[in-house]
C-alpha cells in the first residue's frame, strides 16, 4: 500500500481539496506523509526584475507559515507530516522530490493557484501525469474545501478496470478504500 505519500501545495484553498482525501487514505495505510512548496524564482515576473531578497525571504516564511499550519491540522488528524520547501520550477521539482523520497503515491488538485480554468487540469498537473511514473490520485478542484478534514466518506468507488497488470494494481487500494468507508466498488 502507500507508505509514502507527496502533497504539492501552492498555498491555494484550491490546492487544499486534497486534504480531507489525504486523511481519508492514511486511514487505511498510516503513510509518511510530505507536504511540499515549490518557490518559483523564474517566474514571469522574475524575468522582467531583479529578485529582491527580502521579498523573496518573505515568501519563503510565508510558504513555511503555510505549510507548518496545514501539517498542524493533519497532525491533529493523526497523520506523521513533514514539511519541506524547494526552489525552481512546480513540474521539476515535484517529479524529483517524488523520485528521490520514492513516494508511492502523489496526491494533487486538479488547479491550484492559477485557478480554474476551461482544461481539466492545470498545466503543471498535466506534465507531473506526463512525467511522474508514480501514482497518481488527482482530486478535482471543483468542490468547496472543507475545514473539516476527517468527515470525507466514500459512498461509491469508481474503478475502471482493462484487465492490465497496472490497472489490476488499483484493485488492493479499492477494496481497503471500501471496507474502511463501507463503501460500494462500481468496476
Amino acid at each position: 500500500m502507500f507508505k509514502r505519500i507527496l502533497i504539492p501545495l501552492d498555498s491555494s484553498k484550491l490546492a487544499e481539496c486534497v486534504l480531507p482525501h489525504l486523511v481519508a487514505i492514511a486511514r487505511i495505510c498510516e503513510p509518511e506523509v510530505q507536504l511540499m512548496r515549490v518557490s518559483e524564482p523564474f517566474g514571469v515576473t522574475a524575468r522582467l526584475r531583479l529578485i529582491d531578497p527580502v521579498d523573496w525571504q518573505i515568501r519563503k516564511a510565508e510558504a513555511e507559515s503555510y505549510l507548518s499550519e496545514i501539517a498542524s491540522r493533519l497532525q491533529n488528524a493523526g497523520l506523521r507530516v513533514s514539511i519541506h520547501l524547494y526552489d525552481g520550477r512546480p513540474t521539476e521539482q515535484i517529479i524529483e522530490v517524488a523520485h528521490s523520497w520514492d513516494a508511492d503515491l502523489i496526491l494533487m488538485s486538479s488547479h491550484g493557484q492559477s485557478g480554474i480554468s476551461p482544461w481539466n487540469v492545470s498545466s503543471v498537473v498535466q506534465q507531473v501525469i506526463l512525467r511522474a511514473r508514480r501514482s497518481l490520485m488527482i482530486i478535482r478542484a471543483y468542490q468547496p474545501v472543507t475545514v473539516d478534514l476527517t468527515s470525507l466518506h466514500y459512498r461509491k468507488i469508481f474503478l475502471p478496470l482493462d484487465g492490465s497488470q497496472r490497472a489490476d494494481m488499483s484493485l488492493t487500494v479499492a477494496e481497503s478504500l471500501a471496507r474502511a468507508h463501507s463503501s460500494e466498488i462500481l468496476a
